[in-house]
């Protein structure tokens, strides 16, 4: 794919998913500091990751993910009361270093069905593109009311009704999406979340002989040669690093890292290589496309891509879900694409839905796997951003083949359920009283 060549130039959505590169290139970590301030003062029982759609799917379940994979939860002191709302949190003058760090679990949920938790002492972060999000908007007025003192957006759009809700905003640096898929938003939403968090456990986490740096180990780039699926490497042009960078981890550099812009090569490199004609063809042809993988957001997020971006019935598959009871009802024409399978299930899988079913199976991998394979670079702590940008070449592609309009689906839209601007003025007179 590349957006300044044809068919590509004239989609919106191409444009979009090439803007995810500036998104790595300019993104400051530096942004999360007040959040970062909050969450280490505050006396919570947990943060809550919300949203509908794109901007929770991969942002908050890739946060989760992350966090039980890299340690029991988020470090915090015990050094502020939960009453205290995020303006007046202040350190103590004399402060007591703790005796031992308490650990903060991530938690995600839709936010309709979060107006049936009790979320008080919870820090709140909602997402949404648009900021007008019926679902969001409205669970944040409820919180409001209910004299919430820690609710959090992250919107592309400064001045909506999510911002006027939240205690403070992170307004995206990305700007508005083109198409009405969601791509580069969810690229910098789930950035802010590793950069929060990461930053929260550095600094937290004082006593550690090594720190984990902001963003994990600077990614080695993968070699220069191309290939196509199921063999060879995935190449890539080498990041070019100054002198004061080389050799360093994790360093700051004002508007992003020597890794974040070492991510942005290897995000071109996925977004623009040529993928084999026929995986495309099996896959367009594919009467229902499922996405099989971890609980991270990367499969999920794929199959609603699948729907927006293709008009082809697509499911998720969490796990080894596809050999549980689901071959039941699958065929021959339908196909399933493994996001990094695990090795050891790939026998299994190929027993049930190949041999057993007939149904054509690919992968999305940093190695070699039993199925014909896209491969991708292994990416450090960016791989699951990788695997994404994989699968919109991909969908791009099958998009194309059917000649279908990648920038207007027929029913979709850019936002999905918007908050009417009666219930909003409704409300907007009480919450300067808090």
């Amino acid at each position: 794919m590349n957006p300044e060549k044809e068919p590509y130039k004239g989609f919106a959505l191409c444009q979009d998913m090439w803007d995810s590169l500036q998104v790595f290139r300019s993104f400051d970590p530096a942004c999360t500091a007040p959040f970062v301030e909050v969450l280490q003062n505050g006396a919570f029982e947990g943060v809550f990751l919300t949203g509908e759609g794109s901007s929770r799917i991969f942002p908050a379940k890739r946060a989760i993910y992350e966090a039980l994979r890299q340690g029991p939860g988020l470090p915090v002191s015990r050094r502020a009361g939960k009453s205290q709302g995020p303006e007046k949190l202040e350190r103590p003058e004399n402060p007591e270093a703790p005796q031992k760090h308490s650990f903060l679990p991530l938690y995600t949920e839709g936010a309709t069905q979060a107006l049936e938790y009790r979320l008080e002492t919870c820090a709140v972060f909602g997402a949404s593109n648009s900021g007008r999000t019926k679902e969001v908007v409205r669970l944040f007025q409820t919180l409001r009311q209910r004299g919430h003192l820690h609710l959090y957006g992250i919107t592309a759009h400064g001045g909506s009704p999510l911002e006027e809700l939240s205690h403070r905003t992170y307004v995206l640096g990305c700007g508005a999406e083109g198409a009405v898929a969601a791509t580069k938003s969810v690229m910098e939403q789930a950035l802010f979340y590793q950069a929060l968090f990461g930053e929260l456990k550095k600094q937290t986490i004082v006593s550690e002989p090594k720190a984990q740096p902001l963003f994990g180990a600077v990614p080695k780039a993968a070699g220069e040669k191309r290939a196509g699926i199921g063999s060879g490497t995935v190449g890539l042009r080498k990041a070019q690093r100054s002198p004061e960078t080389a050799g360093e981890k994790g360093v700051r550099f004002g508007s992003g890292t020597a890794a974040l812009r070492e991510a942005a090569n290897m995000l071109e490199h996925v977004l623009s290589m040529e993928l084999d004609p026929e995986v495309v063809r099996k896959l367009a042809q594919a009467e229902t496309l499922y996405f099989a993988g971890r609980n991270n957001g990367v499969a999920e997020e794929l199959a609603l891509k699948t729907n927006e971006i293709t008009r082809k019935k697509s499911d998720f598959l969490e796990g080894t879900y596809a050999v549980h009871g689901i071959e039941e009802v699958l065929n021959p024409g339908d196909a399933v694409v493994l996001i990094d399978p695990f090795p050891q299930e790939e026998e299994k899988f190929h027993e049930v839905l190949v041999k057993g079913v007939g149904t054509y199976v690919c992968a999305i991998a940093s190695r070699f796997t039993t199925f014909p394979t896209i491969l991708i670079p292994e990416g450090g702590p960016f791989r699951n951003y990788l695997e994404l940008a994989a699968g919109w070449n991909l969908l791009v592609e099958i998009g194309l083949r059917l000649r279908i309009d990648l920038d207007k689906p027929v029913r979709a839209r850019k936002v999905g359920n918007e908050a009417k601007s009666e219930s909003r003025a409704a409300f907007s007179m009480n919450v300067g009283a808090d």
